[in-house]
């Protein structure tokens, strides 16, 4: 799902803190394109903007 999808992109094996400009050597232009996104949006049990929560979903996972 679109959701886990910041689980599985990584630029690092080892468990180091990742900063995002590491991910512009890989990523340079990328372009995240959401189409017919609807499911409910709650974070945390609070319903959220479906800005807020998309920034959410594509927060980088610890």
């Amino acid at each position: 799902y679109v959701t886990e999808l910041t689980e599985y992109i990584k630029i690092k094996s080892s468990d180091e803190e990742e900063e995002d400009s590491e991910f512009v050597k890989f990523f340079p232009s990328f372009i995240w394109a959401v189409r017919d996104f609807t499911l409910e949006q709650k974070i945390n049990g609070r319903y959220v903007t479906e800005d807020q929560y998309l920034e959410f979903a594509l927060k980088l996972k610890p």
